[in-house]
């Protein structure tokens, strides 16, 4: 897994002056720098993300309670918007179920619980994803 970060100079700068110089391991740079030369290696991710967040975006607009927000990344962050559910249940429902969402702590004057944030994955793991967040849905949560 290979990341970036885009931000202020400052932030930067700052960040910068508190990291290594072996920041990642250098197969793993090898091997990022070998996937972002390879066009087709890139083509089929994008198109590989999009299927997936297309599979999960109309599994769980089934669910008029619920908003997906279009994203061009490999999650979703989806809005619970009844004002009835929240999402940490709906995470421990599908936790239960062997599924793990990500759902966001509440800061002073921000609440975000009627928020989670869905990491697309395999095909069979995407559609596993929305047969389980359905039977969630119909236990009760």
């Amino acid at each position: 897994r290979v990341g970036y970060l885009l931000g202020r100079a400052e932030l930067i700068k700052t960040l910068e002056s508190q990291l290594t110089d072996y920041r990642i391991p250098a197969l793993t740079e090898q091997i990022a720098l070998a996937a972002l030369s390879d066009e087709q290696h890139l083509a089929w991710v994008r198109d590989a993300s999009a299927t997936a967040r297309e599979v999960i975006t109309q599994g769980l607009s089934k669910h008029a309670w619920l908003q997906v927000y279009p994203s061009e990344a490999n999650f979703l962050l989806v809005r619970i918007t009844d004002g009835k559910r929240k999402a940490k249940p709906i995470a421990a429902a599908l936790l239960e179920r062997g599924i793990k969402i990500k759902t966001f702590t509440n800061l002073p004057g921000y609440n975000f619980e009627d928020l989670f944030r869905v990491t697309i994955g395999l095909p069979e793991e995407n559609r596993f994803f929305v047969e389980m967040f359905d039977d969630a849905v119909a236990s009760g949560v």
